[in-house]
């Protein structure tokens, strides 16, 4: 049998380690909300307090709810809960139980409540009036909701911060998107080209020491992978126009080591894919499409992504 002392400070580990996930999920929260802030100081300042404000109530459900769940209830009574308590002067060794009633809070329940609140919330931050030459013009900037925080919060809830049927719903649907067989969710653009390169070199229709086509002006992890799993970048000078890989280039570099072509989509703006895919075909290579910086974009009566054998991108801010 444990012992009191043993018992109790179990209770305090499990305890303190609950409110540190609340913590966690605040922080969180925090920084979801604190990346659409900007305007004019008064502005700021009428938001701080909204922040605050809805930061409070927020943090009263959750700590309604995680005190429920610290509990571990032994039976449902007509709306109470039976517990067997320890109090200090021991009475649990004369095997008393108390009925304490519990305030239910639920995962529904946080939903419901904070709806309203980040809708009001999001309809005052997102409502910034454009001043010419006062107004800052970002390159990129997020754009969200009280939806996609009441997204994230509920899979906070479910304990799921990486893999789970969100994730697997987000791959069906970009897939249906692309008009493609296959999705597959990683953490960045950066690591889908190094899966992409990867799956090339395991299925052994590339071997370390190939070469891959690449536009002499892209981002860096679009060559990186390359050089880090031994293959061999050649580089293409790109168009002036659009600053894409010049398909009359790459014809002129196709040696017998070439096996890959990593066409760039660059700024929304695609590359010539059916003249990219036409020399492939003819000279029997691989096409890897990087449109981190062109989801959505089309050529003709498809989506870029779609053209190549396999395709990667990027939902990173500064891309889109």
């Amino acid at each position: 049998m444990m012992s009191e002392d043993y018992k109790n400070s179990k209770e305090v580990d499990s305890k303190i380690a609950k409110r540190e996930f609340i913590v966690i999920i605040l922080a969180l929260l925090v920084l979801i909300i604190g990346t659409v802030y900007g305007g004019a100081y008064a502005r700021r300042e009428r938001r701080d307090g909204q922040t605050r404000e809805t930061l409070r109530q927020l943090k009263t459900a959750l700590e309604m709810y995680y005190n429920e769940h610290e509990q571990y209830p032994l039976e449902w009574d007509g709306g109470k809960y039976k517990y067997t308590v320890t109090n200090r002067e021991g009475d649990v060794a004369t095997g008393i139980r108390v009925k304490v009633k519990v305030v239910k809070m639920n995962k529904e329940k946080i939903l419901s409540e904070m709806g309203p609140i980040l809708k009001e919330y999001y309809k005052n931050v997102n409502n910034n009036e454009f001043i010419p030459g006062i107004s800052k013009v970002n390159i990129g900037w997020p754009i969200f909701d009280g939806e996609e925080v009441l997204s994230v919060l509920s899979s906070l809830l479910d304990m799921q911060l990486s893999q789970g049927p969100k994730v697997l719903e987000f791959e069906k649907n970009f897939a249906a998107y692309q008009n493609v067989r296959f999705a597959v969710a990683v953490n960045s653009g950066s690591s889908a080209n190094l899966l992409a390169l990867t799956t090339l070199i395991e299925s052994q229709e590339v071997s370390p020491g190939d070469e891959v086509i690449v536009p002499a002006a892209t981002f860096s992890t679009v060559v990186s992978p390359i050089i880090q799993l031994g293959l061999i970048p050649v580089y293409i000078d790109v168009e002036k126009d659009t600053f894409n890989i010049n398909p009359k280039e790459i014809e002129r570099a196709i040696t017998p080591k070439t096996k890959i072509i990593m066409a760039v989509h660059t700024l929304g703006y695609p590359a010539n894919m059916p003249l990219i895919v036409e020399i492939a075909k003819k000279n029997n290579l691989k096409i890897i499409e990087d449109f981190c910086e062109s989801p959505g974009a089309i050529m003709g009566c498809k989506r870029v992504g779609s053209f190549g054998d396999m395709s990667t991108l990027s939902f990173f801010v500064a891309h889109n």
